[in-house]
C-alpha cells in the first residue's frame, strides 16, 4: 500500500462581523493593533487611511466595508493584519482591519472546498475556497481580488 503525501497549507483565521475568513499564512507579515491613521480625502469607503509601519507608509483597508458586512468597531485594540502580496516583480504591503484574529491553522490542501460550490453573500471573485475549522465554514480570501490589487 502506497501512502500519499499530504500537501499542508497554513492560514490565519480572522473574524469579520459574524463571518470567518482564512488568509494564507504566506501572505501574513504581522498582526498588530490599531496604529495612528491619517484619513485620505475622497477615498473609497473601505479605505480607512494611511499609517506608518516601521518607516513605510501603508494603506489601511476595512475588511467589513470591502466585503459588504457589518461595520467593524474601531478602537485602540482593533486588530489588523499586515498582508504582503507578491505578483511577478511587484510587491505590495497593506493593512486590513478585522474584528478578531481567531487562530492559525494548518490544513491538508485536499480538504479545501472549491469556491464554485459555496453560497456566500459577497462577490464570488473574493473567494478561493473554504475549509472547515472548529465545525464552522471558513472562507479563504483571494487577496488580489478582495483588496483590489492591480
Amino acid at each position: 500500500m502506497r501512502s500519499e503525501k499530504k500537501h499542508l497549507e497554513s492560514f490565519a483565521i480572522v473574524r469579520v462581523a459574524n463571518d470567518y475568513f482564512a488568509i494564507k499564512a504566506t501572505s501574513v507579515v504581522e498582526i498588530m493593533v490599531m496604529p495612528k491613521v491619517t484619513k485620505v480625502p475622497k477615498g473609497a469607503r473601505y479605505l480607512k487611511g494611511l499609517f506608518n509601519h516601521r518607516g513605510r507608509i501603508l494603506t489601511l483597508i476595512d475588511a467589513s466595508s470591502r466585503l459588504g458586512l457589518c461595520k467593524v468597531e474601531i478602537g485602540e485594540k482593533t486588530p489588523l493584519v499586515i498582508i504582503q502580496h507578491i505578483e511577478a516583480d511587484k510587491q505590495l504591503e497593506f493593512g486590513v482591519l478585522v474584528d478578531e484574529v481567531v487562530d492559525m491553522i494548518e490544513m491538508d490542501s485536499s480538504l479545501i472546498l472549491e469556491s464554485t460550490s459555496l453560497k456566500v453573500g459577497y462577490d464570488k471573485s473574493f473567494i478561493e475556497g473554504a475549509v472547515k475549522s472548529n465545525d464552522r465554514q471558513v472562507t479563504i480570501l483571494n487577496i488580489k481580488n478582495t483588496f483590489g490589487i492591480r
